[in-house]
């Protein structure tokens, strides 16, 4: 479902208006999931209207209804997830002469994209792995892992795996609720406060009439937020009325909710287990001494990582993160792709949650991050890639010379870490600059230098991205 732009839906051309015939007018809706919705007129092949709105049951309705005109109808819905049944439903309450139509989508480009998927010959993976030395210079040796590393390799791999499947079963509850309840869930996930409120009442009819205190005590919110959640749900179990089974969809909200409430428990033992074999293995390990940095997010890349002594230098180290980006280079021209997310997942992951966290403690980190921002540009998640890459850097040189992290000011003089995390906070990037960022993306607007936000601090220059790396590989010898 798309929330660029308008999307307008043409019919097939014998179900158009043919000659001595009268054009029928044709609305096109592209429902919204968690912001507004578009709804465009056309009559004939002249788009008449095309505007924005809420995508709630009582907005749609009453947008479907002023755009029919009291006329006959031809109503074409994108046919993706449930969205095409919200649009249906509230073009039924607008109680107007309407014919519904479904667009199917690129159904035969994903059958394709299946198949090739999952093709494969065997006879040729011996070969090619035989040969690999000669073309990939990032490959590295390894040494057996001692049975205390082996078992935390292992711990964390699987909790990984019961993260995603947590994050999938979210996203069911999160695919049920936008359509049974359109508008309840804000944002793109689903928090813990809602799984608990689901599993005391899975019974959308019973949470509409339950009393507010005890929705904002459960699901841990506001009493704002709760009367919210409560409204939102008596306006869905009233637009809906008989057309769900109430009952049925219970049983799925219970089946889900028990489900993730397992998953918290199976995890929250498997980070007490890894708690005690990341001790077992690494003592007294260096990586605990990054600012801001858990347990978990430490006994991650240490299973991922082992024995940085493995890697041949900092940039075997960096390939292997797969945080350096894809490279297609051809005689004097240089061209650099997305990163190659060549690693384990999981080690990205970790990196990109250590990135985050430590940007807000280290001054240097701070500064790069927030130049990414406003003076390049970048989104979020591109310039805490960059700081990620920053980070990996240090973590080798961490391992190598096995002594702790050492903040620094942006003149590379150490600093304590209350006064590191003063400095990063007034190199943090403020709300209005973030919201600034999203509206030009969203415009499709040219990413325009801009000049940075309120002067570093001590009156010194932001160092530059290769002064940065520069200090990341020097920090053991700066002790």
């Amino acid at each position: 479902m798309g929330q660029a732009g308008p999307t307008i839906h043409w019919l097939a051309p014998d179900v158009g208006a043919r000659e001595g015939q009268t054009v029928k007018r044709t609305i096109g809706i592209d429902l919204g999931v968690t912001s507004s919705s578009r709804i465009a007129v056309a009559d004939g092949a002249t788009i008449i209207s095309n505007r924005r709105v809420r995508s709630t049951p009582e907005a749609l309705t009453r947008a479907i209804r002023q755009a029919s005109a009291s006329e006959r109808v031809d109503v074409v819905l994108e046919s993706t997830a449930m969205a095409w049944f919200v649009a249906g439903v509230a073009t039924e309450r607008a109680g107007i002469e309407n014919t519904l139509y479904r667009v199917s989508g690129r159904k035969a480009a994903a059958l394709r994209a299946f198949y090739r998927a999952h093709i494969k010959t065997d006879r040729i993976d011996a070969p090619v792995l035989a040969r690999m030395p000669l073309v990939d210079d990032a490959l590295r040796a390894f040494t057996l892992p001692t049975a205390s590393e082996l078992a935390l390799k292992r711990l964390v791999s699987y909790r990984a795996r019961l993260v995603r499947e947590a994050t999938r079963s979210k996203g069911r509850v999160r695919s049920i609720l936008h359509w049974a309840a359109p508008g309840l869930i804000l944002g793109n996930g689903v928090s813990d406060g809602f799984v608990r409120l689901l599993k005391r009442w899975p019974d959308l009819r019973l949470l509409a009439r339950a009393h507010v205190r005890s929705v904002a005590t459960e699901a841990g919110i506001s009493l704002d937020r709760a009367r919210e959640v409560r409204q939102c749900t008596r306006d869905a179990v009233d637009f809906y009325r008989e057309r769900i089974d109430y009952d049925a969809l219970a049983l799925e909200f219970e089946i889900n909710t028990e489900h993730l409430l397992s998953l918290a428990r199976q995890i929250q033992r498997l980070d007490e287990r890894i708690a005690r074999e990341h001790q077992r293995a690494y003592p007294n390990d260096v990586l605990n001494s990054i600012p801001g940095v858990g347990p978990v997010v430490v006994s991650v890349i240490r299973a991922a990582i082992g024995d940085a002594h493995d890697f041949k230098n900092v940039s075997t180290f960096r390939a292997y993160t797969g945080l350096t980006p894809r490279e297609d280079s051809s005689g004097d021209a240089q061209r650099r792709g997305r990163i190659s997310k060549a690693g384990p997942d999981m080690l990205r992951w970790a990196l990109y949650l250590a990135a985050d966290v430590a940007r807000k403690h280290d001054p240097q980190l701070a500064a790069l991050y927030r130049r990414l921002m406003v003076e390049r540009g970048r989104h979020h998640n591109q310039a805490l890639c960059a700081v990620a890459t920053h980070l990996a850097d240090r973590i080798y040189a961490l391992l190598r010379e096995n002594r702790p992290y050492q903040t620094r000011d942006l003149d590379g003089q150490p600093v304590g870490s209350t006064e590191a995390k003063r400095l990063a906070a007034s190199l943090a990037v403020d709300e209005t600059t973030r919201q600034r960022l999203r509206v030009r993306r969203r415009e499709g607007g040219p990413r325009e230098p801009q000049s940075g936000q309120p002067t570093a601090p001590q009156g010194t220059t932001r160092p530059s991205t290769a002064r940065l790396a520069d200090q990341a590989l020097d920090l053991a010898r700066r002790s």
